[in-house]
């Protein structure tokens, strides 16, 4: 993949903290503080990748990532009626319950969109909110046009 977009973050803490553009499919993350980190990378027609990086002061951290092709899924999460939503956390997990993806989706309103792309296949989402809400869907990412769109309930 020639162009791609990256950002690390901290899932369990806050949402992304550094983003950047990759070219020629390199990508360099300077000013970067120690910790634990999610690498996620994004590009036109793949599916989106999740790595765990560690980064150690004093220390130069280098990652590979393979990026397989995907379709594109459209998740809007929508509160019950006269609430709002500031934080959602979500987890995808594949046929084998592997987490592929945890992500934080934060602003506010009745409403959260999230569009992420994943390789064809059966997932499940988990979201939980941060007073407590929580539930799960499971779902297909399939090639077929208009096909992978979700809203989930939050109740």
């Amino acid at each position: 993949v020639k162009n791609f977009q990256f950002t690390l973050g901290c899932p369990s803490v806050s949402p992304s903290v550094f983003g950047f553009q990759g070219v020629d499919g390199r990508g360099l993350a300077k000013g970067v503080t120690p910790g634990e980190y999610l690498l996620t990378v994004e590009a036109d027609r793949c599916a989106t990748r999740n790595v765990p990086v560690r980064v150690v002061s004093g220390e130069e951290s280098s990652v590979s990532v393979e990026l397989e092709a995907g379709a594109g899924a459209a998740f809007r999460f929508v509160a019950s009626a006269g609430s709002t939503v500031r934080a959602l956390r979500v987890i995808v997990r594949n046929e084998k319950q592997e987490g592929i993806c945890d992500q934080w989706i934060w602003g506010s309103g009745t409403y959260k969109e999230w569009n992420p792309r994943f390789e064809l296949g059966k997932y499940r989402l988990e979201w939980r909110t941060p007073i407590s809400l929580e539930g799960y869907l499971d779902f297909v990412v399939s090639n077929e046009v208009d096909a992978n769109h979700w809203i989930v309930e939050l109740r």
